[in-house]
């Protein structure tokens, strides 16, 4: 978790040149044979093969066991598998013990044969509950990486098979069928694609991008005529600039790190008061309006977020909307507060 793509890809290059010790060759046999032509996707796939797994011992596994006679502990090889079926019991008995699957903890119903390593001599009906591993079984990110070096499948369909990407493992392994040829190259035919359908794409995906683009290109030219021309007709022009307070022209030139620029004198302003603002929606134009204040002052001291809105609302709906008078006394009140 937390890799990039990069960095996985690699992991898993890693991994797969030490597929041997990750699962080792004794195993091949049975995940061959389970994952050959199975539809099952990957996880769910990876999980069967640990289960069955699980439940028995494979040929050539290395285990060790005690011994009845002494109590020692011996090492060996699983040589040979056979059923433990009481050949009393009646075939109906014996159809229901096989039609109850096995949980991932139980161990199936064989016996085995094991040739001691140290002896040199095997050992006939060998229980499982008699043997232990001397090694863990692969967890399911090692068992899905093994899977996809060796395997590949047909689609993500829900009865898309595997197959092996060298068909010397079905050979090597003795694996058999469980679909027809022709199945499998139907399956085959429908995922492979050629050249040309992959520049057919490219160009395709090409045209579709081009055409967003030029969809957003003149959607944006559209918005900028309809800003100007509301512009045009509310009377007012671009260059307007409302003026901001003292304090925030300070905030602003102490979060620059550039030399200090010389602040030319500014002309006095005209400070609004709440009795200015009765007369507004009687005044002609928002000059008249400057005109009546008496009182003179440098800036306005009205909060820089609220001149933001009533520029924007200025710009959009123009000084004779409804909203603009409302923030017009919302401004003379927060006026009225702080003189």
């Amino acid at each position: 978790a937390g890799l990039t793509h990069k960095e996985a890809y690699q992991s898993e290059i890693d991994i797969r040149k030490t597929l041997e010790t990750i699962v080792p060759n004794y195993f091949n046999k049975p995940i061959f044979d389970i994952i050959y032509h199975n539809v099952k996707p990957l996880e769910k796939l990876a999980e069967e093969v640990s289960i069955i797994l699980s439940q028995s011992f494979v040929i050539n596994e290395p285990i060790q066991f005690k011994k009845k006679k002494d109590n020692t502990i011996v090492k060996g090889i699983i040589e040979r598998i056979d059923d433990n079926e009481d050949p009393k019991k009646r075939s109906s008995e014996r159809a229901s013990v096989q039609s109850k699957p096995l949980s991932d903890k139980q161990m199936k119903n064989v016996k085995y044969s094991v040739r001691l390593l140290d002896e040199d001599c095997v050992m006939n009906n060998v229980l499982p509950n008699e043997l232990q591993r001397c090694s863990f079984i692969p967890n399911r990110e090692k068992l899905k990486t093994f899977i996809r070096s060796y395997a590949i499948r047909l689609g993500n369909r829900i009865d898309s098979p595997w197959i092996f990407y060298d068909d010397k493992n079905k050979e090597k392994y003795d694996i058999k069928d469980r679909l027809s040829t022709d199945i499998i190259e139907k399956f085959k035919k429908s995922t492979t694609v050629t050249l040309d359908e992959i520049v057919r794409e490219q160009e395709r995906i090409a045209r579709k991008q081009a055409e967003e683009q030029a969809a957003a290109l003149a959607e944006n030219d559209k918005s900028k005529e309809i800003n100007n021309n509301t512009s045009i007709s509310n009377g007012h022009l671009d260059d307007i600039q409302i003026i901001l307070s003292d304090d925030e022209n300070k905030s602003k030139i102490s979060n620059k790190k550039t030399s200090p620029i010389k602040k030319s004198p500014t002309k006095a302003k005209k400070q609004l008061t709440l009795h200015d603002m009765k007369f507004m929606k009687n005044a002609p134009n928002h000059n008249e309006l400057l005109e009546k204040s008496s009182i003179r002052t440098y800036d306005i001291a009205i909060p820089y977020s609220l001149l933001q809105k009533l520029d924007k609302t200025r710009r959009e709906r123009g000084i004779d909307s409804r909203y603009f008078h409302r923030l017009i006394l919302n401004c003379a009140r927060t006026l009225n507060d702080k003189q």
